[in-house]
């Protein structure tokens, strides 16, 4: 299901960054390899749920609540692209992608930065509308102050 939610976003990054974070596995030519999209989708959800916690438990402003609330959807949505380019880059740089992934016949880099920066990207659309839902959904139970109006 994590997955189906990222593959609406695959156009910002290449299909090999794609079929990799799907879990392609070079030697067997197949998706047998692990699912990078469910961990960065955990700890997307993992940092959702610090972020809400800590906005309407601890921050749970009075007033300005919307420039507040904004605020924290953008910091959120920095962190997870972060957290996204980060995490696929490491996989690069450990050796998790496959050759066939990273490099063409004639030598050329088939995923680059900018495919990274395009999973970031894709991550942070994705935790904004999750921030929006959660806070619409959350907002009620966990907050004193926010209680109605969420953002």
């Amino acid at each position: 299901m994590i997955e189906s939610i990222y593959l609406l976003l695959d156009g910002l990054y290449s299909s090999q960054l794609r079929d990799f974070l799907s879990g392609y596995s070079c030697q067997s030519e197949s998706f047998t390899g692990a699912n990078v999209y469910n961990e960065i989708g955990i700890g997307t959800l993992i940092l959702l749920a610090l972020i809400l916690g800590i906005y309407y438990k601890v921050i749970d402003p009075a007033e300005n609540k919307r420039t507040k609330w904004m605020i924290t959807m953008g910091v959120s949505a920095v962190l997870a692209a972060l957290g996204a380019s980060f995490w696929a880059f490491r996989s690069e740089t450990k050796g998790l992608i496959g050759q066939c992934l990273l490099k063409d016949e004639q030598g050329n880099s088939l995923i680059n930065f900018t495919d990274y920066v395009g999973l970031g990207i894709s991550n942070a659309i994705i935790i904004v509308v999750l921030f929006i839902l959660f806070s619409i959904l959350v907002a009620r139970y966990f907050s004193t102050n926010n209680r109605y109006t969420p953002f």
